[in-house]
């Protein structure tokens, strides 16, 4: 399926699948509640600053960057896993789509100032 006709449906009613729900509509707590946001894209840059925040002393034993031995086995026997989805934007996303994943997504695009 084509992914603009995927983001066309969403907005015409497949939003009842929390799989494609905002984030923001996906929050337990109201986002005011919360004093940091980390993104899993920078997962070891916002756990090491939510550790110092804390006083919590924590010397990784592999890098949060990077996938654990246990992946590296599974990536093995599935090429696929890990994807490394953030450099093939380019590859996929036209302008038109970048603008319709944005309309979509727009109050998680301001909830956690991602750029457009």
């Amino acid at each position: 399926m084509d992914l603009l006709i995927l983001l066309a449906s969403l907005k015409g009613g497949a939003l009842h699948n929390r799989h494609w729900w905002p984030q923001s509509k996906l929050l337990f707590f109201p986002l005011s509640s919360f004093s940091y946001i980390g993104k899993l894209e920078n997962l070891e840059f916002h756990l090491s600053t939510i550790f110092k925040q804390n006083g919590i002393n924590m010397h990784f034993q592999y890098s949060l960057s990077n996938p654990h031995p246990y992946e590296l086995d599974i990536q093995k026997n599935n090429p696929d896993k890990i994807t490394n989805a953030n450099q093939k934007e380019v590859l996929y996303y036209s302008d038109r789509l970048r603008e319709r994943v944005f309309q979509l997504y727009r109050e998680d695009f301001v909830n956690f100032k991602y750029e457009k």
